[in-house]
């Protein structure tokens, strides 16, 4: 065995987990926790025995939930099996002790979800905020209203739907593609996504003024985002806070009496209810576009209580 100094082994790392290989956050992660380690004595990869694990676990404990800490040991399962394969670890201590008898992950936290008439009240002030405004304002509104439509009916993930092109959307067929525009998540994620007809119209709508601007404005030759930036240079992901697209979604739920809104708690107010609306399990995990249906049930699903109470509405003994 050679153990490599940990600075040398990170930047190998680094090297590693490099774009296109692997997707930036993933490698941003990885980074962050392996650097989590220096502070506990690791000097190179030699110093990654289980009672560093150990420490890492009591340190990590004290600040975040099991969950977290359990995938923070995943990634630095993946340093130690890379270490192992390098000949620059003796003993990797996850064959000492499985993961399980590392830590246990407890039950997912609660999850934000919306009720259906929580979202449709957003969406209905988005709607009123469309056909009132004028000028600038109101290009904004129904590219914000299509966007929600689009997060709302879909269940698309935040970058799926941001960097989305207008090819990806088919109205006749009524079906949002999703591409690999970015770097998908999974292999089950570039897909097609069923679209119900109450989705159509806000969509229509927005098509017909997607590249209105005042006279004078002239746009690059090509824009093919499906929600463009003003200048249509670019698809529309960010901005100051408060002209982002999550900051002008939560901004209108505010108003609509909706706290706490997101493209992420759109996506599985969507899982809920489906769920309550009759869709069997596998067709809401394919919608969802997950590799499994217990992810769909355990990360995405809540209780519609409306759906419950309808359900039960007419049962009499």
């Amino acid at each position: 065995m050679t153990p490599i100094p940990w600075h040398a082994f990170m930047a190998q790392i680094e090297e590693l987990y490099q774009s296109p290989m692997r997707a930036p956050q993933t490698r941003k992660q990885l980074v962050a926790i392996l650097r989590a380690l220096e502070p506990l004595g690791v000097q190179t990869t030699a110093d990654l025995t289980p009672i560093l694990i150990a420490r890492y676990i009591t340190a990590k404990s004290n600040e975040v939930c099991s969950r977290t800490v359990h995938s923070h040991l995943l990634r630095i399962q993946t340093a130690c099996n890379l270490a192992e394969s390098m000949d620059a670890l003796a003993v990797n201590p996850f064959k000492v002790r499985s993961m399980r008898q590392w830590i246990r992950p407890g039950r997912p936290m609660v999850k934000t979800y919306h009720t259906r008439s929580e979202i449709r009240a957003v969406l209905d002030l988005m709607a009123n905020d469309a056909r009132e405004r004028k000028g600038w304002a109101q290009w904004k509104a129904r590219r914000l209203l299509a966007m929600t439509t689009l997060f709302a009916f879909s269940g698309v993930r935040r970058n799926e739907g941001f960097f989305s092109w207008v090819e990806d959307l088919d109205l006749e067929s009524r079906m949002f593609w999703v591409r690999p525009r970015l770097r998908l998540k999974t292999e089950n994620s570039e897909a097609p996504i069923p679209l119900p007809i109450a989705a159509i119209e806000p969509l229509r709508d927005f098509l017909a003024h997607r590249l209105d601007r005042p006279p004078g404005f002239v746009l690059p030759s090509e824009v093919p985002w499906l929600f463009p930036n003003m200048a249509g240079t670019h698809a529309w992901h960010g901005g100051r806070a408060e002209a982002t697209p999550l900051g002008r979604l939560q901004a209108v739920a505010r108003r609509a009496g909706v706290e706490d809104m997101t493209w992420q708690s759109l996506r599985r107010s969507l899982a809920t209810a489906l769920e309550g609306f009759g869709l069997p399990q596998p067709l809401i995990t394919r919608t969802l576009r997950h590799t499994s249906e217990r992810i769909t049930r355990e990360w995405y699903q809540g209780r519609d209580l409306d759906a419950l109470s309808q359900a039960v509405e007419r049962f009499d003994f």
